[in-house]
């Protein structure tokens, strides 16, 4: 029973790691290389630029899930430490801990810093998997974005409003590729 309980606490780190790597790569992707790569045929950047439309959407999905598998993961981890420790109040003192660190090392820290290294190639990856949640959670991702957008004002013409480059921009990103410091 306990080996159960180990193998159901790892698949909530793992899919604690998906999200969460989800949601950094998803944000940090480069909205004019998503363009590229679509232009080039990629259909999985197609579908991540569909749901980037729809932005507090698709983060309301990605925080459902997050949330969702954290909370089960320490459910978990608690009754596996009820199982090996006698005093039930350090159960779940030792279950809250280790839980809270594995969830930030193994769940958060390291899929969100590798998935800032490599945003488009994490988005590529989690579209279509990511897709399956949306439409899972679609009428509580819905309520919570309709919520949302009541509550948090988005600049006009959305995202892609907010991510275009001004003048100023413009010319910064002209000097350093005639500098041969591009990045892009």
């Amino acid at each position: 029973m306990i080996l159960t309980f180990i193998l159901l606490f790892v698949l909530f780190l793992f899919l604690s790691a998906f999200f969460s790597a989800s949601e950094t790569a998803l944000i940090a992707s480069n909205p004019y290389t998503l363009d590229s790569l679509e232009q080039k045929g990629f259909r999985r950047a197609r579908l991540l630029k569909r749901m980037l439309a729809r932005v507090d959407h698709l983060l309301a999905v990605i925080l459902i899930g997050n949330n969702l598998v954290n909370v089960a993961a320490a459910s978990v981890a608690t009754l596996i430490f009820l199982s090996l420790v006698p005093d039930p109040k350090h159960a779940a003192l030792l279950a809250t801990l280790v839980t809270t660190l594995l969830i930030l090392i193994f769940g958060e820290i390291n899929p969100k810093t590798f998935a800032a290294y490599h945003p488009v190639k994490v988005s590529l990856f989690v579209a279509q998997p990511l897709r399956l949640f949306v439409s899972l959670f679609y009428p509580l991702a819905r309520f919570f974005a309709l919520l949302s957008r009541f509550l948090v004002k988005a600049p006009p013409g959305g995202r892609a409003k907010s991510m275009a480059l001004d003048e100023e921009e413009i010319k910064l990103v002209l000097t350093k590729g005639i500098k041969g410091m591009s990045t892009l």
